[in-house]
């Protein structure tokens, strides 16, 4: 397959193509609608606590609709979700329109949290669907595809948006938003999704206790299968740096490197393109091994993840500083595109809405605590000390993935197995 299978996948599966375009495109304008709006907060207040709200209100949200995320996107249609959520994420765009003055700054807060509300719907179906587009032996370069362009967007589409919005306005960065999202949703449109099988319709009953049903189904297929459940911790265990890297970033490169803003655009890419590198040598060395091999990766890749990312926060200069961000990455970027890849081989289509949305719920809460805690503890132990420690909890999350390997905790799930889970899991909901 040439370019690691790039070429022959986008050629080869029409459906897919249009789902990777359709990304691209909404990324983009998220961008635009990123940097329209944080800029024009501090336009219209000049406060950075204005700023920091905008940035809750877009992350709080995942954590609190992600589980019925899950379970709508197991019930209904994924095609219909999607397509539901671009639609109101176009409309909810055009909402940022009427924030011009400093009284309306209410609005940016709730369309910030509603438009992140809906998105979630939005990347949990999408993440539930690549699998009945792609065959099998495509999942890997499609992860690859999906997770490069959404670190190559994080690199370019701050500076795009930044352009377009200095050049055109918010006003017009907005409504480049909305456009986004409508552009997706026809290319969403056009394809055609196979294979889904959709949670259990037994035990009709009211939408609440339809929905408490469904969830615990879910997360007892989840504690049912340690697969499931430790791929789920190390997303936990990758958040712990994760979170706290979006406040040392900017404390390293101003207040360790001074190296100003620059400094803080040169580590940032230095993640973006230690995915882009990871997420290719995962599709182009990894693609076809075995399901053993594949588990001591996933574990090897985090243990490094975290020595990586401890040595950086010994670095004394900002290009050294560079090398072990990007070394930290690339192996995260392994670790990310192969363990995405498995948990769509191993979780059944009826269960994969709401095991996607617990771990993007799971890593987004850690996320946000990590931010916290990082953002407080900095000022009180020094970045550096932050950063080690942010670096030897990911180190100690590969540890426990590698004892556990090592005592065959991780099996694949059997058809036999799944039935049990599916047989416990009725009568739990009877």
């Amino acid at each position: 397959m040439s370019l690691f299978g790039y070429r022959d996948l986008l050629k080869q599966n029409r459906d897919f193509r249009f789902l990777l375009i359709g990304q691209i495109v909404s990324e983009l304008g998220d961008w635009f609608n990123n940097i329209a709006v944080l800029a024009l907060a501090m336009h219209l207040t000049g406060s950075g606590l204005v700023v920091t709200a905008i940035l809750l209100s877009r992350t709080v949200p995942i954590v609190i609709f992600g589980p019925l995320a899950g379970v709508i996107a197991d019930r209904f249609s994924r095609r219909t979700v999607l397509l539901g959520a671009d639609y109101s994420r176009a409309i909810l765009a055009l909402g940022f329109l009427l924030v011009n003055s400093r009284e309306r700054m209410w609005m940016a807060y709730l369309f910030s949290c509603l438009l992140t509300a809906i998105s979630i719907f939005f990347t949990t179906a999408k993440a539930s669907a690549i699998p009945e587009i792609s065959s099998s032996s495509q999942l890997m370069p499609a992860n690859a595809l999906t997770g490069s362009t959404t670190a190559i967007m994080q690199t370019l589409g701050g500076a795009l948006g930044g352009v377009a919005t200095q050049v055109l306005g918010y006003q017009t960065a907005f409504v480049i938003n909305a456009l986004s999202f409508v552009a997706s949703a026809f290319l969403i449109y056009q394809i055609q999704f196979r294979n889904q099988v959709f949670a259990s319709q037994a035990g009709m009953g009211a939408s609440g206790l339809l929905f408490i049903r469904d969830f615990q189904e879910g997360m007892t297929f989840v504690r049912r299968h340690p697969i499931v459940l430790g791929l789920l911790l190390i997303g936990v265990g990758w958040a712990t740096g994760g979170g706290a890297a979006q406040i040392l970033f900017s404390i390293f490169a101003i207040d360790v490197y001074h190296a100003g803003d620059q400094g803080i655009g040169i580590l940032y890419s230095a993640a973006g393109l230690g995915i882009v590198i990871g997420a290719t040598l995962a599709n182009w060395y990894f693609r076809n091994k075995s399901f053993a091999v594949t588990k001591w990766v996933i574990g090897i890749s985090m243990v490094l993840t975290g020595v990586f990312y401890s040595v950086f926060s010994f670095a004394q200069m900002i290009w050294t500083g560079f090398l072990w961000i990007a070394l930290s990455r690339v192996v995260m970027g392994i670790n990310h595109i192969i363990g995405t890849t498995l948990l769509m081989n191993v979780v059944p289509s009826q269960f994969r809405g709401r095991t996607f949305s617990a771990k993007e719920t799971v890593v987004i809460f850690t996320m946000v605590v990590s931010m916290l805690l990082a953002g407080v503890g900095q000022h009180y132990m020094g970045p550096r000390s932050i950063a080690l420690i942010a670096g030897l909890l990911t180190l100690l999350t590969g540890v426990i993935w590698l004892i556990a390997n090592l005592a065959g905790a991780y099996k694949e799930i059997k058809d036999e197995s799944l039935e049990e889970a599916l047989v416990s899991e009725t009568s739990v909901s009877q």
